[in-house]
């Protein structure tokens, strides 16, 4: 790839425009195999994209001899593969179920066991997401003052981290993915001719 940082910038353009449309395509069509096929579509280039995303801080990490930015760069983009692999398993599966099972309704579920079994899985999986944030932080504190936005980034992603459990982490989050975008926009243009 000749300009790593610049297609890393882009990509986090595409991430957005595709999660967009993997969102409306659900809604749309949240009860069709056609729509859960088009989401898949989107879910994976979002994963495809969100590689060479995390990609562009690989560049960075080793232009700048950031170990701990490259390794959490990997860690991103080996669960970023595993929640494609997720996400087209369990819609192949939905599609298969689907089409097999028309006519027939899920069993309801009271609204304390949904609550319940939502917590059970949402408190390790934000805490495990949480030190992956917190450090890739850690990771961006390296680059401060020699890549513009990196501080900035640095402490959103320690404060989404270390808030994602409460659901605050989300939305800290999204800010930190625009200032993400815009440094490698900014590191494109420094670093790459």
């Amino acid at each position: 790839m000749r300009k790593p940082l610049k297609s890393a910038a882009w990509s986090g353009i595409f991430i957005i425009f595709l999660a967009v449309i993997a969102g409306i395509f659900s809604v749309v069509f949240k009860d069709g195999a056609f729509g859960l096929g088009l989401a898949s579509a989107a879910y994976l280039g979002i994963g495809i994209f969100s590689c060479l995303f995390l990609y562009g801080f690989i560049v960075l990490s080793k232009k700048f001899d950031a170990t701990l930015l490259q390794v959490m760069s990997w860690i991103g983009i080996g669960l970023t593969i595993f929640w494609i692999i997720l996400i087209l398993v369990g819609n192949i599966v939905s599609i298969a179920g689907a089409q097999e099972m028309t006519g027939f309704s899920e069993p309801e579920i009271p609204d304390w066991s949904s609550v319940l079994l939502f917590l059970i899985f949402w408190i390790p999986f934000s805490l495990f997401l949480g030190a992956n944030y917190v450090l890739f932080g850690v990771g961006l504190l390296k680059l401060k003052g020699r890549v513009k936005y990196a501080n900035a980034n640095a402490i959103l992603n320690i404060v989404a981290g270390a808030t994602l459990i409460i659901f605050v982490g989300l939305f800290v989050s999204m800010v930190a993915y625009g200032f993400e975008i815009a440094m490698m926009f900014w590191a494109a243009k420094k670093f790459e001719r």
